[in-house]
């Protein structure tokens, strides 16, 4: 219990909501991510979680949270010597953890630097002095910066699997947490199953199954795992069911005479670089920040394009790539999409599925 209050109250780069629902509710930081983004801000929360609080609901949630979290600590303390060792070996490369980059920052000057993420907060750190010299010195990995982060990666991945491997099979600590989250696990789909089978409310379909469990339990919403287990469902068809504000939860797909609507409106092609490839339907305001499902609020983009709509592929300023929230918007309202966003140009942007490493060995 120590380790997990030790935990929240550690400042990190959150912002102060989170830091909030993380002191109320006494689960980790990325849970109230999680949280904030698909259920609320606190007091949304409050009200929310207010009326599941029985049968020991809350202390449930609460270890479901941490157990991940505590089982990610364990792999971690298997696989930090190797990512020491791995980053040793890679000649001018240090191994930071990003509660230390400032002080990092501090000790080198303002030499700009290349970075590569690792889980757990730490990251590969190369000085841009040095990464810009050909290494004629080592055969090791590569002849210049790129290519070795890139191959020291490629390295870590491999070896990182097999330690975490073998792990799981004999690390005694990791298997006891991993029967604990399953038995906790298996009480909350109990608790949602009975909440079904006590309903007074007969269900005809699956849907209705799915929209009475994220409508009764907010928690839902942000973990569909649970939902799929409940119901016995897949987890393409519970995503489709999505809580909108001042609308409870429905389901979000745009779909039919709507969405050929849509299409035939913008000419069967992108309305931001004009592909007739891959097309979707995008909600110009998120449902979830009470977007309409009306022609209106709707465009087509193709796969890339809609990627962007929502923030991805943008490089960020520790060298890596944004990942699309979708549920998040860059413009500030519909007439900036028609007259702003759809004309910027996409060509520094990584589309869907790219790395950094990918772009940087392209160039």
């Amino acid at each position: 219990m120590e380790e997990r209050l030790s935990e929240l109250e550690s400042e990190g780069f959150w912002s102060d909501s989170i830091k909030e629902i993380v002191l109320e509710f006494e689960v980790p930081h990325r849970t109230a991510v999680s949280w904030e983004r698909n259920i609320g801000g606190i007091e949304v929360l409050k009200e929310a979680f207010g009326r599941n609080d029985s049968d020991n609901y809350l202390e449930l949630i609460r270890q479901r949270e941490w157990i991940p979290h505590e089982r990610e600590n364990r792999e971690e303390e298997w696989v930090q010597p190797l990512k020491r060792w791995c980053t040793k070996r890679a000649e001018g490369v240090y191994l930071v953890h990003e509660s230390e980059l400032e002080d990092f920052r501090d000790q080198h000057g303002p030499t700009g630097m290349q970075y590569m993420r690792f889980d757990s907060g730490w990251m590969a750190v190369a000085l841009m002095d040095d990464a810009q010299t050909r290494r004629e010195d080592t055969g090791i990995r590569g002849s210049n910066w790129t290519e070795e982060m890139a191959a020291l990666r490629e390295e870590l991945e491999q070896k990182e699997e097999w330690v975490k491997y073998e792990m799981r099979r004999i690390d005694s600590e990791w298997i006891g947490l991993t029967r604990e989250l399953r038995e906790v696990e298996k009480k909350l789909i109990e608790i949602y199953q009975d909440h079904l089978d006590d309903n007074d409310k007969e269900f005809e379909y699956k849907k209705d199954e799915i929209i009475e469990l994220k409508r009764s339990f907010p928690y839902l919403r942000a973990n569909a795992d649970l939902v799929v287990s409940a119901t016995n469902s897949s987890y393409s068809y519970v995503n489709k069911f999505k809580y909108i504000p001042n609308e409870g939860v429905a389901e979000r797909g745009v779909k039919g005479k709507l969405r050929d609507e849509v299409l035939e409106r913008d000419g069967n092609a992108c309305v931001s670089c004009g592909s007739e490839d891959s097309l979707q339907v995008h909600h110009i305001i998120p449902r979830n920040q009470g977007g309409e499902n009306v022609k209106d609020n709707l465009a087509t983009l193709c796969v890339d394009c809609h990627y962007y709509a929502h923030g991805g592929g943008a490089l960020s300023d520790d060298g890596s790539y944004t990942v699309a929230l979708w549920d998040s918007v860059e413009y500030d309202d519909q007439v900036a999409f028609w007259d702003e966003w759809i004309h910027q140009s996409f060509e520094e942007r990584a589309p869907k599925g790219f790395t950094r490493a990918n772009f940087e060995l392209k160039e």
